[in-house]
């Protein structure tokens, strides 16, 4: 017993019912693993033997139900039954249990100081900002406000397992660490920015003419078998309610268009950029007197050899100290006032272009600056951005019709007959996608959150609307199959749309490439041989940034961030459309700015870690133990 918290605060009735909710609302416990003392026609599940208590069970069940209950509002009385709390319940205490089992073999403990430390502090047990009190909360437990337990030992007991949970979670993650260049990498990448111009081949249009055979789509099949998989599966029908559904229950005026326009000018405005190359002959921080004048007499030399007529790319490749340029003839792009340090910023925007700079000292060393190009800075007319800013203001509009639209479908759609008429009634196509694995995508690309409610149903049973990338989607269950194993022929449609589209990717790629070799690289005039307009990004491309008619993906960002500035990328593939990019200019992170993300960054890179470093041990836990459940006993849950 925890004596030290039993204090003489007065207890108030009025506050119990508070209490209890609060206590509800803020702090769940999970009580299991009290022996097994039931009968064999009173156990839920055992693991190594040891039974689940099933009054721990009982309360785990409802808890879930509540939670299901608030999800799914006044529509839970027809999901209920397609919604196994029961099971869900018990696999629940059994991942606990096994949690609770390695936390002691590791040596972890709670010890009674942060029980007590916990329980006082619980917002259910406050009044005026103070725990009522040791007789006030004993007076609580015993009336049965904290489920199952009539002592505080028992529930104290309960509280040190669930903060031993905790520990052993936190424990377990911080085993998946993030290093200071991890997260440098991370900033950077999230910050970097580049502007291109660039050619665009839609995919459709060569989708259409490949004409795989079966033997191309059967080859095809067998060489990416880890595709597709194999296991338990769901038969699924789905309605998507995409773009093409929504149409012009979507529209941006042009009057909205010019009002963003109007709104964000500042958007629109070009800075100014200049393309320099520069020499570094390179001073070390501790460098004495003499090193450093040996360093500005070098660089001095180099100057004098470039205003003399010697090939400044080729004084550059031989001599400079800076390896992010010096194999491209010490050129750095295009870049705006700001991108570099400031000694050689001032240089650059005050040098006229072909003029050799004497030597300019920064951290690095000596710079030998010849500006070679000037793109003056200025406002983008709203012709050149209208298509852009028009898709921007669509997006979030396809959307929220769209999922309008699902909702109010999925009110009528409660079994498969319904959802087929409510299907035709709304005038969208209910499509097949097949037998669908766990983890596998559907027809229309990636829906993980409504392939993992679909195997929480059974046959007949519709998931809640999901909100995917390519639109809302509903889909009903049309079947179960057990050890379910693809064949060529259940997947034919999947491989062929699979095949069509990376033919039609490498198809459109070798087309842009190739006529953009013929054209020297210069993408006018591959535009004109392809029939094509030259785009331009405006504002910056950022990883992960969607291109209008294209997509996005990391084969694009790989090819528009890996190119040098000033040449032409590779083509690269989206999910619409192939591009090929001339980069105009790349702006760097600025790392000065880096401590105020640093957590944040870090965070965001240790919790999918950390959670996935927890599942591995959990799965591991599981495979060591032997895991019996009563599925009786869940058939009548």
């Amino acid at each position: 017993m925890l004596n030290w918290i039993r204090d003489t605060l007065k207890y108030s009735k009025w506050i119990l019912m508070l209490i209890i909710a609060s206590f509800i609302l803020f702090y769940g416990v999970s009580w299991w693993d009290r022996g097994g003392k039931g009968g064999d026609a009173n156990w839920v599940a055992r693991v190594d033997g040891q039974n689940i208590d099933p009054t721990a069970w009982q309360v785990t069940s409802h808890q879930l139900e509540e939670r299901y209950r608030q999800q799914f509002g006044n529509m839970y009385d027809q999901v209920r039954k397609s919604i196994n709390v029961g099971r869900l319940a018990a696999e629940k205490l059994i991942q606990e249990s096994l949690i609770v089992r390695d936390a002691k073999r590791l040596g972890l403990s709670v010890s009674d100081d942060a029980v007590a430390a916990s329980i006082t502090s619980m917002p259910g047990l406050q009044q005026n900002g103070q725990f009522i009190g040791a007789a006030a909360y004993q007076k609580l437990v015993r009336a049965g406000a904290f489920g199952p337990f009539r002592s505080a030992r028992e529930f104290e007991n309960a509280v040190r397992q669930d903060m031993l949970i905790a520990q052993w979670r936190g424990v377990v993650a911080a085993s998946a660490t993030v290093s200071k260049d991890d997260v440098a990498r991370e900033f950077r990448r999230r910050h970097e920015r580049t502007t291109f111009e660039y050619l665009a081949l839609p995919l459709d249009k060569y989708a259409a003419s490949v004409a795989p055979s079966d033997a191309d789509l059967q080859a095809w099949f067998n060489a990416h078998p880890e595709r597709f998989g194999a296991g338990e599966a769901r038969k699924l029908a789905y309605v998507l309610f995409d773009e093409g559904v929504v149409g012009a229950r979507a529209a941006v005026k042009d009057s909205e268009i010019q009002d963003y326009y109007n709104a964000n000018a500042e958007q629109f405005n070009r800075p100014e950029l200049r393309r320099a190359r520069h020499i570094l002959v390179k001073v070390a921080p501790d460098a004495d007197a003499a090193a450093v004048e040996a360093a500005r007499k070098k660089a001095q030399s180099l100057a004098d050899q470039a205003r003399a007529g010697a090939d400044f790319a080729k004084l550059a490749e031989k001599n400079s100290d800076d390896p992010g340029s010096k194999e491209k003839g010490g050129d750095l792009g295009l870049f705006k006032k700001g991108s570099m340090v400031p000694e050689f910023d001032d240089v650059v925007f005050s040098q006229r272009v072909g003029v050799v700079s004497d030597p300019v000292k920064t951290q690095f060393g000596f710079h030998v600056i010849k500006v070679e190009e000037i793109q003056p800075g200025g406002e983008i007319p709203l012709a050149a951005v209208k298509d852009q800013i028009r898709a921007q203001l669509r997006a979030p509009r396809v959307r929220e019709v769209a999922m309008t639209l699902a909702q109010e479908f999925r009110k009528k759609a409660t079994d498969e007959s319904s959802f087929r008429a409510a299907a035709a009634a709304a005038k969208v196509a209910v499509q097949d996608a097949g037998a669908v694995l766990a983890g596998d995508p559907m027809p229309f690309g990636p829906a993980p959150e409504l392939v993992a409610e679909a195997f929480a149903l059974k046959k007949g049973d519709v998931t809640g609307v999901d909100e995917t990338q390519q639109g809302a989607v509903v889909a009903v269950v049309l079947d179960v199959v057990k050890d379910y194993k693809p064949t060529f022929a259940s997947r034919r449609a999947q491989v062929d749309a699979l095949y069509r589209r990376e033919r039609a990717g490498e198809l459109a790629k070798a087309e842009l490439s190739a006529a953009v070799s013929r054209a020297g690289g210069d993408l006018e005039k591959a535009a004109k041989e392809l029939k094509l307009e030259v785009k331009k990004t405006e504002p910056a491309f950022a990883r992960g940034t969607s291109l209008p008619g294209v997509g996005g993906g990391s084969a694009i960002d790989a090819a528009v961030f890996n190119a040098p500035v000033g040449s032409v990328s590779q083509a690269a593939a989206g999910d619409g459309g192939a591009i090929i990019a001339k980069i105009q200019a790349r702006s760097q992170a600025d790392m000065s700015q880096l401590p105020a993300e640093e957590g944040f960054i870090r965070e965001a890179l240790q919790r999918p870690l950390g959670q996935q470093v927890i599942a591995k041990r959990i799965e591991e836990l599981r495979r060591a133990a032997k895991i019996e459940l009563n599925t009786t006993l869940f058939q009548r849950s």
